[in-house]
C-alpha cells in the first residue's frame, strides 16, 4: 500500500468478481470474492480497475455487474472494452482502456476505446491488455500487432497481463509497451 500511495495511479487488473450472486460457469477456475474486499483495492491507493480479463464473468452477468458496482461505489474507475475512464491527474486528462485480448472479437473493441477516449480530450492513453500465453516468456505476434496498433492509436502506455511470468518491455515509435 506505502508504493500504491507513493505514486500518481495504480491501476489493477482485478481478475475475479466481487459479489455474492451468480451462477459459477462450467471452468477449471472460477474466482469470486466477498463484495466487502473492494477495500483491500481502496486501503492500498488503487484508483483504477481493468475488468477485461478471463475471470471476470466467472459467476455470470449479475456477479460481473456487480463488481462494476462495487469498485465505482468505492470511487475506483473500471475499464473493460468500450467501457473507458478519463480521470485528471496532476493537471492531466488520462485516458484509461481495458482490452480483452484472449477474445479476437473483444480485441476489436480497441478501436472504438481508443476512440472514445480521444474524443473525451485524453491527454495521455493507458492501455492494459489481457494476453498472451500462460507461462510464455516471449510475447507472441498477436500480443505485439495489437500493442503497436494500440501506439499508433495513440496509446501512450500499454501494459500487459495474462502470462503469469515477465515477458519483456519494448519501446515501439517512442512508447512503451510491458508485455507481462
Amino acid at each position: 500500500a506505502d508504493i500504491f500511495e507513493e505514486d500518481d495511479l495504480t491501476i489493477v487488473n482485478c481478475e475475479g468478481t466481487l459479489s455474492k450472486r451468480g451462477t459459477r460457469q462450467d471452468k477449471q477456475f472460477a474466482f469470486r470474492g466477498d463484495p466487502d474486499y473492494v477495500e483491500i483495492l481502496t486501503s492500498s491507493s488503487v484508483e483504477a480497475a481493468s475488468l477485461a480479463n478471463n475471470h471476470s464473468s466467472d459467476y455470470g452477468k449479475e456477479s460481473y455487474d456487480d463488481t462494476i458496482k462495487y469498485l465505482e461505489d468505492a470511487g475506483i474507475a473500471v475499464v473493460d472494452g468500450t467501457k473507458v475512464e478519463i480521470m485528471e491527474i496532476n493537471g492531466v486528462t488520462v485516458g484509461l482502456v481495458g482490452i480483452y485480448a484472449l477474445n479476437e472479437t473483444r480485441a476489436a473493441e480497441l478501436d472504438e476505446a481508443m476512440e472514445k477516449v480521444k474524443k473525451e480530450g485524453a491527454e495521455l492513453i493507458i492501455v492494459s491488455a489481457h494476453w498472451g500465453e500462460e507461462r510464455a516468456k516471449t510475447p507472441n505476434s498477436f500480443q505485439k500487432e495489437l500493442a503497436h496498433k494500440a501506439v499508433d492509436l495513440g496509446a501512450d502506455l500499454v501494459v500487459g497481463h495474462h502470462p503469469h511470468v515477465i515477458q519483456g518491455i519494448e519501446k515501439y515509435n517512442g512508447k512503451y509497451i510491458v508485455y507481462s
